[in-house]
């Protein structure tokens, strides 16, 4: 067998354990919620549909074509001069420290095995109230989330129905948009960062365009820079403990600012920054502009 036989048969089982993982994480998806949800008397199970009619009705009510999303890299404080309370805005897990008002957010962090952590995500959220709209934990079927049957381990009662796909290679791109884009599911198709998530949000919501903030790979966290921490705007300083060093299964927790910081996405088979490119010519195709401000 010669070696151009051998790589298309490599790219062929990479995207079968793709396909597998999915298959595991759907079951795992509905296992999940059907525990929490006839075990706990206060959880909610938020679907596909669901969550878009959400954002549907957001843009249909605000008369715009438009969202935007901000992520936890340092060009989201472009974020604070150019959003106002007229545009619509998904952020999550510290984006609140910024004083923007998010209408989706997204949290990540449930279970007793992050008792360490959530009693100090609850004071952030709680102190920021007033910056996040619904509040929505997404990564229930994490292998590193155990299911929060007591109120006390998680931040929100509300729960993504979700199942995640790992993109391992640029063909199977085409799979995992088919898979998000399917209006057959009852989840929401998801990988590799909230910026995906995001991104597929306001396609199938019938946004015409999503603005990036604070998308940049590297280069380290917003709320590490002395602008923001000079800030005279209503800005929340990032706590250190316990959230800085924290183990988020082999993650380590936003750790402190290096100059050779990547974001854990950006050492994937296919890195998140490729994966935006490719969706950005995919979906301009449909009329769908994918902006991201973060490198302007």
């Amino acid at each position: 067998m010669n070696k151009m036989n051998i790589v298309p048969l490599k790219l062929k089982m990479k995207e079968f354990y793709a396909l597998s993982i999915f298959l595991k994480n759907r079951f795992k998806s509905k296992i999940k919620h059907f525990l929490l949800h006839n075990k706990s008397n206060n959880t909610y199970r938020v679907d596909r549909k669901e969550i878009i009619n959400f954002l549907e009705e957001l843009r249909i009510n605000k008369g715009t074509e438009e969202i935007n999303f901000i992520g936890s890299g340092r060009s989201a404080l472009n974020a604070i001069d150019n959003l106002n309370n007229d545009n619509l805005v998904i952020g999550g897990n510290f984006t609140c420290l910024l004083p923007i008002y998010h209408h989706l957010y997204f949290t990540e962090w449930c279970g007793e095995k992050h008792k360490k952590i959530i009693p100090k995500i609850k004071e952030i959220y709680l102190t920021r109230s007033k910056y996040i709209g619904l509040l929505i934990m997404k990564n229930l079927t994490c292998k590193y989330n155990n299911l929060p049957f007591d109120s006390n381990y998680s931040v929100s009662n509300k729960y993504l129905y979700e199942a995640s796909m790992p993109i391992v290679t640029e063909r199977q791109l085409e799979s995992f948009i088919k898979k998000s884009t399917n209006k057959k599911n009852k989840f929401i198709c998801q990988s590799t960062s909230s910026t995906i998530t995001a991104i597929f949000l306001a396609y199938l919501s019938g946004f015409k365009k999503i603005n990036l903030y604070g998308v940049d790979f590297g280069g380290g966290y917003f709320w590490d820079l002395e602008e923001f921490k000079n800030s005279s705007k209503d800005i929340m300083p990032m706590p250190d403990n316990p959230i800085r060093g924290y183990k988020y299964g082999s993650v380590n927790l936003y750790p402190k600012p290096s100059s050779t910081f990547e974001h854990a996405t950006e050492s994937a088979n296919v890195p998140v920054s490729r994966i935006i490119e490719l969706l950005k010519e995919k979906f301009k195709k449909d009329g769908f502009i994918i902006e991201n401000l973060s490198n302007l």
